[in-house]
């Protein structure tokens, strides 16, 4: 089901910044920030104010559309859930991202029997440097 048809079943209006958002999202190759949004939008001649951005941006996770993310740099930045759950290797010279598999369930089942804690869910990321990056040291 495309994300428009499944924001039809739940009621919810298909508005063009709506749908625009989510293409930018969609179309990225690395999570995206609401300023990347942004800058996408205008570039494809789709002008929207920031605050209907953020506020999109809300209503698409409450509604599990979009995961977001924090790299630890000051800025969130969000990415589709239907590309399932993973982790992400962030480079701290560059800033280049690369997807990681997720954290098998042994190891998340594991922790938890151990701690006694019931973990509802988890956010990994990896900061480093890039290979390139790694040679200019």
């Amino acid at each position: 089901m495309q994300l428009t048809d499944y924001l039809r079943k739940i009621g919810a209006r298909v508005t063009p910044a709506r749908r625009s958002i989510l293409g930018a999202i969609a179309e990225s190759s690395k999570p995206i920030s609401a300023d990347e949004i942004g800058v996408k939008l205008i570039k494809d001649g789709f002008e929207v104010n920031k605050t209907t951005i953020y506020r999109e941006l809300e209503f698409l996770k409450t509604e599990n559309l979009i995961r977001e993310i924090d790299f630890l740099d000051g800025r969130k930045r969000y990415e589709a859930t239907s590309y399932g759950h993973h982790h992400h290797v962030i480079c701290k010279a560059c800033g280049g991202v690369e997807e990681l598999g997720s954290i098998p369930e042994y190891f998340i089942n594991t922790f938890s029997r151990k701690s006694q804690f019931l973990i509802q869910d988890h956010n990994l990321e990896f900061f480093g440097l890039c290979q390139s990056c790694q040679k200019e040291v």
